[in-house]
């Protein structure tokens, strides 16, 4: 039921709100969905690479390779 309702939240974030890729991949991680968590946070570190948040962009790759 937990990864139902994680996976009903990603759905509703996807449609409001579809630039919060962290919370995007937190949810489809919580839900079971490795795919599409590591798809949002490689998009997230690729986005806060070009910021220069270089530290967060390791972050969100180093969590996606755990899904790859």
């Amino acid at each position: 039921q937990r990864r139902r309702q994680h996976r009903r939240a990603a759905a509703a974030i996807e449609a409001r709100c579809p630039d919060d890729l962290e919370a995007l991949a937190h949810h489809y991680q919580q839900a079971g969905e490795a795919e599409k968590a590591a798809d949002y946070l490689l998009r997230a570190g690729d986005r806060a690479r070009g910021l220069y948040a270089h530290q967060e962009a390791i972050n969100h790759y180093r969590q996606a390779l755990e899904f790859l």
